[in-house]
C-alpha cells in the first residue's frame, strides 16, 4: 500500500433550506441514516442500549473535542475519554531545561520572556521548553483561511506605508522640479525604498504564529502549557496535562478556533499537541455517536457510546497514515479497553491480508477482542478494488457504501427518486486472492458535526468513510446490548451474525455490498438466539491450498479458464492460544457443504476436528457465458443449521469476451443511473495499448459515465494497471480514452453511469487494441557504449514506428553518512508482552548547486511490498542551520534554493532485524531535467558514430521487427556534478503520436528508459611546481603556524595566544601569524573586543606597503618565468592579506554602532574607540575607502561594509536592495536576515520587521526536530 488516505468522496456544506409558501416539516429522516440498518428498530426494543458501556475508538484525522454533539453521553458521562496523536506529528521537543528565576521568569526558545503564573506548582523550579510553528500543528484548510485573514491585516500596513512612500517621493518632485545630482540621489532612495517594499509584499509568505511550550512536573503530574497568545504571560493560558486524566482541551485562539489537547511523554522531555488534521475524522465520530438532545434526528447511530479519538493522520504529510498512528493506536485501544475500532482509510496493497500490520490488527482482534471496523473503499467501480486494510484483512468487517432513497432524497437533494443501490465509487471485491473483501454494507453518506475551525457546525459527506462508522455505530448499539444482556460474544461471532442477518439490496451484487445490508436488530436477535449454542472463541480459516493458500478460488486469466480447476480447501478451526489442549483436542464437528451453482462441484458433508482437514472442489468455468460469477461453498454445523454458515469459501469467475476481429470490439450499452456493464478481455499477445472509444446515443441533457479499466499483475499495487475516467457526456458527443496494457492478461472494461445522473443513456463501445511490442519492456542504455539497439515487433495490423526517447529526471544516488537504530519509547511505542518497538534514522549530505525541484525516494521503496514491510517512511530535510525546509514521503517534492543539506529518513518496525537491513539504505534524489533531454534516434550504428542521419517513419504490420539505435546525450547537456552512481530516467515511444484523428497513436506513458552515464574522461595530472627547499628551522615554524590555525578555532584562547606570542617573539611581523590572530579575535564573539579587533588589523595593514602594492597591479603582468610567477604569487597573497584586514577593520568599527538584537540570548556589552561617535564615523568612511581602492565593496565577500556604509549615509533602500541580492546567492547566512530586519527597523516599517524576526526563529535550530 502505498499510503493510507482518507476515504471520502465528496464534502460539501449542510444548508438547510428555508421554506417557501405553505410551510413543510423537514425530514428527520435521510440526515445522518439510522433506519436503513435498523437502528431506530432496535432502539425502540432496546432504549438502553444506545451505545452505553461500549467505547469505540476512532482511527482518523483526529476528533475535535469542542464540535457539536461530542460533549457528553445522555447518560452525563464525558464523550470523548481520551486524545491520542499516534501520528507524532505534533510532538515537540522539550528535553530543554530552563530555571526560573526569583522574577517567575524563564526564557522559551523563540527568545521571549515567559512569566510563570505564581499559581503554578512546580517543586523544583525547572521548566521543560520547547518551540513550534503553528501552522506545523495547524491543518491545512485552517492554514489557508488563517493566511488569507492575516493577508489583509498585512496588505492593509502595507498600503500604509505604501502610501506614505509615495507621499514623500510626490512631495520631492514638487520639491525638486529641477533635481541636482545630490538630490537625484535622495530621489533614487525614495524610489528604491518603494521598490523593496512592493518586493517584500509580492514575496510574503506567512510564517504563522510561533509558540513557546512549557512543561513541569508539580508534585503529582506532569503539566504543560502553550503560549498561544505569544505575549510571554502565560496566566492567560489554559493548563493541562494528559489529556485521559483530566480531559480538559483549550483553543489556541478565537479567530481559528482549533481546540488542542496535550500529552507528556519521556518525564517531560516530549510534548505531544493534540490537534486534528482535518473536519474527516470529527465527521466519523459523529455518526458514530453524536448526541443532541434538543434534536434527536441528528444523533449518531449510538449516541450513548464514548469515543477515544486516534489521530492516525500525519499533519506533515497533509493526513495520510504512514503506519506509525496505526501501531500506537492499537497500544492506545488496548490501553483503554476499547470495544470497537473505527478505520476511515485505506490504501492499495499488492499481497492482501498479509504484512506487520495485519498480525497486529489480528492480534488485536483475536487476542484482545477487539471489534475491527473498516472502508473497503472508494475506487471502484472496476472489480478488486478494496482498499486495505478494511477490503483486505480477514480480521476487519470491511463496509461498502450503499445509498437509500431517503437519503438521496434529503441530504442529497434529488429531482427524482431512486432506489436503493450501491454508490458508483464504493470498492469492489474480490481480493487478488479470491476472498469477498467487502463484509457489509450501509449507508454511505450523511451530514454529521465537524471540527469548530471548519466555521460551520455540520457538512455533507460521502465515501466508505461514512458507511464504515454507520456500521461502527450499529454494531456499538449491539455491543451495548450484549454488556446488558450479558450474552457472550467474540469479534469472529459478532462478525458471523451481521452476515448472516444482513439484507442483500434489491440492486447490488456482493462484490460490493458483500453478504448484504447490515440489520443491527436483526444482528442481535441472532447473537441472542445463537451464541448459548456456540462457541465464542471458535473460528475458522479456510485456504486453498493449491493455490498458495489463497482464501478465495479467483479464475480471472485465461489459463485459469480454459478447462475446469480443481482444488483442495482447507479449514482450519483455530482457538485462542490460552484455551486449553483438553478442549482442542476434544473439538470435532459434522459439516455440511452447500452450494448453489452448477458450475462448482463439491462434497456435501464433511467431518471435522481440530487440527483442520482438506476437502476437493472442481470449478467448471469453460460453458459459462461472458461475465462475471460468485458463488460461495457454505459450511453449516449439520447439528445447527438454521444458524447459518459457519465459514465461507468464496469463488469468483470472470470470463472473457471473444472477439470477432483479431483485435477489434464493439457492443452498444444501455445505461440508467447506478448501473453498470462489465466485459472481460484477454488482452491480445503483442499488444502494448488499447483506444476506447465511447459515443453517446440520443438523450436530453447530460448523462455522467464512468470508465475503468483494470487488469491485476502479481505483487503489484492493484492501481498499477488501470485507467479510471469520470467522462459527462451530451448527446452524440464521442470521447477517445487510449491506456496501456499488459499482453495476455485479462483485461476488465467497467463502464457505469453515475448513481446521481438521472435518466437513460445508450453509449456504444469501441476497443481497439495496438501493438509496437518491444523486445525488451525497459531500455537499459550504459553510456560507455555509443550506441543501444532496439528491436520492435508489430502484431495487431499495420503500425506506424515514429521512435522518440527522452530522458526527464535526473537521480542521483547518494549513501548514508549516518544510521541510527534505536528502541523506542516505553510509553507509547511498547507492545503488548513487552514488544519493543524500534526505529531507524538514516542522515544523509547533498548539494544542491542551483535551486531547483527535488523528490527524495528510499531505494527500497521502489517496490510496493516495501510499504507494508516498514511503518514511517518519512524524510525531513534540513539546511545547515537545522532550519527544516520540509517533510514527506517517497515521491513527494520540495523546491530548495542552491546551498548544502542534510536529509533524515525514518523508519519503523517491531523487529530490529528487519530495520537494520537499511542502515546501508542509499536515497534517491529524483530532480526533473528542462529541458528534457532528446536521444538521437538513428536507422543504423553506422548514423550513429558519424552523427547524421536519422530514423524515418516506418509501416510495421504483423509479425514484423524493425531495430533501429539510440544515440548518447552530449555531455555538455548533463548537468555537471553528475555521481558515479546516478543515472537519467526517462521515456521512449514507439508510436506516432496522433493530434487530428481519435486516439493516442502510442502507449500513453511510453515504456521505461534508463541511461547510466558514462564515467568522466580523466583529468590530466596538474603539473606541479618544484618546492623550494625549506630549512628544519623553516619547517618547523610552518608546522607550529599550521597549529597555530587549529587554535583559532578553539573556545579557549589561551593556547591560541601563548603560541601565537612565541611565533612573533621570533618574527614579529610574519603576517601569517598576525592574520591568524586577527581571525582569532574576529570569531562570533567579536563584540566584547572590538578595538582588539582593529589594533589587530592595523598591524597588518601597517606592514603591507601599499603604494608598492598599487604599482605593482597598477600594470597588466603576464608572468613568464618562475621568478615572475612567484613574484606575482607574493603580491597576490600581500593584497589578499590587506584587504581581508581592511574588511575586518571597517566591519569592526562599524559593529561598535550596531543597536541589540532584540532576538540574542545575552545581547553583548560593546567597546566603542574612539569613543566620539564622529570620529567612529570618520574611522569607519576612511577604511572603506582603503578597501574600495581593492574590492568591489558590493561583491558577495565585502557586501555587508558596502550595505552598512549605505545604512550610514541613511541610503536604507539602496542598502536592503543589496541585501536581498545577497539573501539570493547565501540563503542560509543568517547575519543577512538579521541585517535586513534592522533595516526595516530603521525604516520604520514595523510590520515588516515583526515579519523578518517572526521568520528568523525558523531559519536556525539547535536541534534536528522529532519523527
Amino acid at each position: 500500500m502505498i499510503l493510507r488516505s482518507l476515504l471520502t468522496i465528496v464534502l460539501c456544506l449542510f444548508v438547510v433550506p428555508v421554506a417557501l409558501g405553505e410551510e413543510v416539516p423537514f425530514p428527520k429522516y435521510g440526515l445522518l441514516p439510522k433506519a436503513e440498518i435498523g437502528a431506530i428498530r432496535f432502539l425502540e426494543q432496546h432504549p438502553e442500549a444506545d451505545g452505553r458501556g461500549v467505547v469505540v475508538a476512532v482511527f482518523d484525522t483526529g476528533v475535535d473535542p469542542g464540535a457539536v454533539g461530542l460533549q457528553t453521553t445522555p447518560d452525563g458521562r464525558p464523550k470523548i475519554i481520551d486524545m491520542v496523536d499516534a501520528s507524532g506529528s505534533g510532538d515537540i521537543d522539550t528535553s530543554t531545561v530552563r530555571k526560573m528565576d526569583d522574577e517567575h521568569v524563564i526564557e522559551g526558545l523563540t527568545g521571549r520572556k515567559l512569566t510563570i503564573p505564581k499559581k503554578w506548582k512546580c517543586p523544583s523550579g525547572e521548566f521543560h521548553v520547547g518551540m513550534k510553528r503553528g501552522y506545523d500543528l495547524f491543518p491545512g484548510g485552517l492554514v489557508s483561511r488563517l493566511k488569507k485573514e492575516r493577508k489583509k491585516d498585512w496588505d492593509e500596513e502595507f498600503r500604509a506605508v505604501q502610501a506614505k512612500l509615495s507621499d514623500q517621493i510626490e512631495a520631492f518632485h514638487i520639491a525638486h522640479p529641477k533635481p541636482s545630482e545630490v538630490e537625484k540621489e535622495e530621489l533614487k532612495e525614495l524610489t528604491t525604498r518603494r521598490t523593496e517594499l512592493d518586493k517584500a509584499h509580492d514575496n510574503w509568505d506567512d510564517p504563522g504564529p510561533i509558540y513557546d511550550c512549557v512543561v513541569f512536573y508539580d508534585g503529582k503530574a506532569w503539566r504543560a502549557a502553550i503560549d498561544a497568545d505569544e505575549d510571554g504571560q502565560l496566566d492567560d493560558e489554559k493548563l493541562l496535562t494528559n489529556f485521559r486524566a483530566e480531559r480538559q482541551y483549550a483553543t489556541f485562539d478565537d479567530e481559528g478556533l482549533l481546540n488542542y489537547a496535550l500529552n507528556i511523554y519521556d518525564s517531560g522531555n516530549l510534548l505531544s499537541v493534540v490537534t486534528d488534521c482535518g473536519t474527516h475524522g470529527t465527521h466519523v465520530a459523529g455518526i458514530i455517536a453524536a448526541y443532541h438532545p434538543d434534536h434527536p434526528e441528528q444523533n449518531g447511530i449510538a449516541p450513548g457510546a464514548q469515543i477515544v479519538a486516534v489521530k492516525i493522520g500525519d499533519t506533515r504529510v497533509g493526513s495520510n497514515s504512514l503506519g506509525t498512528g496505526e501501531t500506537r493506536g492499537m497500544i492506545a485501544a488496548i490501553e483503554n479497553n476499547v470495544d470497537l475500532i473505527n478505520m476511515s482509510y485505506g490504501g492499495a496493497t499488492p499481497i492482501p491480508n498479509f504484512g506487520p500490520m495485519t498480525e497486529l490488527q489480528n492480534e488485536l482482534v483475536y487476542k484482545h477482542g477487539v471489534i475491527f471496523v473498516a472502508s473497503a473503499g472508494n475506487d471502484g467501480p472496476a472489480l478488486t478494488t478494496v482498499t486495505a486494510p478494511g477490503g483486505t484483512t480477514s480480521s476487519i468487517i470491511g463496509v461498502g457504501a450503499y445509498v437509500s432513497p431517503e437519503l438521496a432524497e434529503v441530504s442529497y437533494s434529488l429531482r427524482d427518486r431512486v432506489e436503493e443501490i450501491p454508490y458508483t465509487w464504493s470498492s469492489r471485491g474480490p481480493t487478488s486472492d479470491g476472498d469477498l473483501g467487502v463484509d457489509i454494507c450501509a449507508p454511505g453518506g450523511a451530514i454529521a458535526p465537524v471540527s469548530q475551525w471548519a466555521l460551520t457546525p455540520k457538512q455533507l459527506m460521502n465515501g466508505t468513510s461514512m458507511s464504515s462508522p454507520n456500521a461502527c455505530g450499529g454494531l456499538a448499539l449491539m455491543v451495548s446490548a450484549l454488556k446488558q444482556a450479558k450474552i457472550t460474544y467474540s469479534p469472529t461471532l459478532v462478525k458471523r451474525a451481521i452476515q448472516n442477518s444482513a439484507r442483500a439490496l434489491q440492486e447490488g451484487s456482493p462484490f460490493v455490498m458483500g453478504q448484504g445490508l447490515l440489520q443491527v436488530d436483526a444482528a442481535y436477535d441472532w447473537l441472542a438466539e445463537q451464541s448459548p449454542q456456540i462457541d465464542a472463541r471458535l473460528r475458522y480459516e479456510v485456504k486453498i491450498t493449491t493455490h498458495e493458500d489463497a482464501r478465495g478460488l479467483y479464475l480471472r486469466e485465461a489459463v485459469d479458464l480454459a478447462m475446469p480447476t480443481q482444488a483442495k480447501v482447507e479449514v482450519l478451526p483455530l482457538f485462542p492460544e490460552e484455551v486449553a489442549s483438553a478442549d482442542k483436542s476434544s473439538f470435532d464437528m459434522k459439516i455440511r457443504l452447500e452450494c448453489d451453482a452448477p458450475w462448482i462441484k463439491t462434497p456435501q458433508v464433511f467431518f471435522l476436528a481440530y487440527g483442520g482437514r482438506e476437502f476437493e472442489i472442481e470449478v467448471d468455468p469453460t460453458s459459462l457465458e461472458p461475465g462475471v460469477y460468485y458463488s460461495e461453498i457454505c459450511g453449516y454445523d449439520a447439528d445447527n443449521a438454521a444458524a447459518g454458515p459457519l465459514f465461507r469459501v468464496p469463488i469468483t469467475v470472470t470470463q472473457t469476451v471473444p472477439m470477432k476481429s483479431k483485435h477489434v470490439w464493439r457492443e452498444t450499452m444501455k445505461l440508467t443511473a447506478g448501473q453498470l456493464e462489465r466485459r472481460f478481455f484477454n488482452v491480445p499477445v503483442g499488444a502494448t495499448w488499447a483506444d476506447l472509444k465511447l459515443s453517446a446515443g440520443e438523450f436530453a441533457g447530460s448523462r455522467l459515465m464512468v470508465a475503468h479499466t483494470k487488469q491485476l499483475l502479481p505483487q503489484e499495487d492493484s492501481r498499477d494497471q488501470e485507467e479510471q475516467r469520470y467522462l459527462r457526456f451530451v448527446e452524440g458527443e464521442v470521447k477517445n480514452i487510449s491506456f496501456a496494457v499488459v499482453a495476455g492478461r485479462t483485461m476488465e472494461l467497467c463502464l457505469a453511469q453515475y448513481w446521481n445522473s438521472l435518466g437513460d443513456a445508450d453509449v456504444e463501445c469501441q476497443l481497439t487494441f495496438h501493438s509496437l511490442d518491444p523486445t525488451d519492456q525497459t531500455i537499459v542504455f550504459d553510456g560507455v557504449d555509443y550506441a543501444k539497439r532496439v528491436e520492435v515487433i508489430g502484431a495487431l495490423g499495420l503500425e506506424h514506428l515514429d521512435p522518440k526517447a527522452e530522458l526527464s529526471t535526473w537521480r542521483r544516488v547518494v549513501e548514508a553518512k549516518k544510521s541510527e537504530l534505536t528502541p523506542l519509547s516505553a510509553e507509547r511505542d511498547l507492545l503488548p508482552k513487552q514488544r519493543r518497538n524500534f526505529g531507524l534514522t538514516l542522515t544523509y549530505e547533498f548539494n544542491m548547486a542551483e535551486a531547483g525541484e527535488v523528490n527524495p525516494r528510499p531505494s527500497v521503496m521502489s517496490d510496493d511490498y516495501a510499504f507494508e514491510i516498514w511503518s514511517g517512511r518519512l524524510w525531513t530535510i534540513y539546511d545547515k542551520n537545522k532550519r527544516q525546509m520540509g517533510t514527506g514521503v517517497s515521491g513527494r517534492s520540495i523546491e530548495l534554493p542552491k546551498g548544502d543539506y542534510t536529509l533524515q529518513l525514518y523508519f519503523r518496525h517491531f523487529d530490529r532485524e528487519i530495520l537494520a537491513k537499511l542502515e546501508a539504505m542509499p536515497i534517491f534524489l529524483d530532480q526533473e531535467l528542462s529541458p528534457k533531454l532528446t536521444l538521437p534516434v538513428r536507422r543504423s550504428f553506422d548514423q550513429v558514430i558519424r552523427g547524421a542521419g536519422k530514423l524515418a517513419t516506418q509501416k510495421i504490420a504483423d509479425g514484423e521487427m524493425e531495430a533501429f539505435y539510440l544515440g548518447r546525450p552530449s555531455a555538455s547537456s548533463l548537468p555537471k556534478t553528475v555521481g558515479a552512481r546516478d543515472r537519467f530516467l526517462g521515456k521512449i515511444y514507439y508510436g506516432k503520436e496522433q493530434k487530428d484523428v481519435a486516439g493516442s497513436g502510442r502507449r500513453p506513458g511510453g515504456f521505461e528508459l534508463v541511461y547510466f552515464p558514462a564515467p568522466p574522461e580523466p583529468k590530466e595530472a596538474a603539473t606541479t611546481e618544484k618546492a623550494k627547499e625549506q630549512t628544519l628551522a623553516e619547517k618547523q615554524f610552518d608546522l607550529r603556524v599550521t597549529e597555530l590555525a587549529r587554535l583559532a578555532k578553539e573556545k579557549d584562547p589561551a593556547e591560541f595566544n601563548d603560541l601565537a606570542d612565541a611565533l612573533l617573539a621570533e618574527e614579529p611581523e610574519n603576517l601569517q601569524v598576525l592574520q591568524a590572530r586577527l581571525h582569532q579575535l574576529d570569531r562570533d564573539d567579536r563584540k566584547t573586543h572590538l578595538p582588539e579587533v582593529v589594533d589587530a588589523a592595523d598591524e597588518i595593514i601597517r606592514l603591507i606597503p601599499q603604494n608598492k602594492l598599487a604599482r605593482y597591479f597598477g600594470r597588466k603582468h603576464d608572468p613568464k618565468t618562475e621568478e615572475e610567477k612567484e613574484r606575482e604569487k607574493e603580491m597576490t597573497r600581500r593584497r589578499d592579506l590587506l584587504t581581508d584586514a581592511l574588511y575586518r577593520k571597517c566591519r569592526a568599527v562599524a559593529y561598535m554602532d550596531l543597536p541589540v538584537d532584540p532576538l540574542a540570548d545575552n545581547p553583548e556589552a560593546i567597546k566603542k574607540r574612539p569613543a566620539d561617535a564622529e570620529k567612529r564615523a570618520e574611522l569607519f568612511e576612511k577604511s572603506y575607502q582603503q578597501l574600495a581602492q581593492w574590492v568591489d565593496t558590493t561583491d558577495v565577500k565585502y557586501a555587508l561594509v558596502h550595505d552598512r556604509r549605505l545604512r550610514r549615509l541613511d541610503r536604507q533602500g539602496e542598502a536592503l536592495e543589496l541585501l536581498n541580492k545577497l539573501i539570493k546567492q547565501e540563503p542560509t547566512k543568517l547575519v543577512l536576515y538579521k541585517k535586513r530586519a534592522d533595516i526595516y527597523g530603521e525604516l520604520d516599517w514595523a510590520f515588516l520587521q515583526k515579519y523578518e524576526n517572526q521568520w528568523r526563529l525558523l531559519r536556525q535550530n539547535d536541534a534536528y526536530a522529532p519523527f
